[in-house]
């Protein structure tokens, strides 16, 4: 692996394209489009982030409850969650070893000197105000020319900035639950602590 979006990898449940190809017989589960798989679109979910399972490619589940993930290594993983989603919104996911800022620590545990990207995941503020601002986008994006055509979040631009960020993984956790919470009747005053702790455990 060398860092670049424009590669692929072969793993024990296939193939990952990183390279975003058209796929026209194809039809996206997340926005409805034919041409794109779950893995590549740039669709963002009014939570911010893409609510899919990119193991599988199917929105019935979140990754970390796919029977299919054991299949995947740790650069499978790492092309899902963090190539695939360069310059997009992050998978949602409440395990923390999905997380991507966190992929990113512990690649560089493995590999301190590793390049670092020339895109990004997008942080849930930033996808939110591109999803607003061209509401659109996932409808005329051109998969063939990816990344052409993606915008860095300057939040998460610089590698290293990202990685003193803590608030990057906290604030996506707890605006989740708090989402979750909320649409499953149990928000209340107090309780908010403890559900993080429970999520961060999965």
């Amino acid at each position: 692996m060398d860092g670049h979006i424009n590669q692929s990898t072969t793993h024990m449940g296939g193939e990952v394209n990183i390279a975003p190809v058209p796929e026209p017989d194809r039809v996206c589960m997340a926005c409805g489009i034919r041409g794109h798989t779950v893995r590549d679109c740039v669709w963002t979910s009014d939570r911010g982030d893409m609510p899919s399972c990119p193991f599988c490619e199917t929105c019935d589940h979140r990754p970390e409850a796919c029977h299919s993930k054991d299949l995947f290594d740790a650069d499978d993983i790492w092309d899902l969650f963090v190539l695939k989603r360069a310059g997009k919104s992050q998978v949602r996911t409440m395990d923390s070893d999905l997380i991507w800022p966190n992929l990113v620590r512990a690649r560089l545990e493995r590999n301190p000197d590793e390049p670092p990207l020339a895109l990004n995941p997008h942080s849930r503020p930033f996808s939110l105000d591109q999803s607003r601002s061209n509401p659109l986008r996932f409808k005329t994006h051109e998969y063939g020319n990816d990344p052409r055509g993606l915008e860095a979040d300057p939040r998460t631009a610089d590698r290293a900035e990202l990685l003193r960020d803590s608030g990057l993984v906290d604030d996506y956790v707890m605006t989740i639950v708090r989402v979750e919470m909320w649409e499953g009747g149990r928000l209340m005053p107090g309780n908010i602590t403890h559900s993080y702790d429970v999520v961060l455990e999965l």
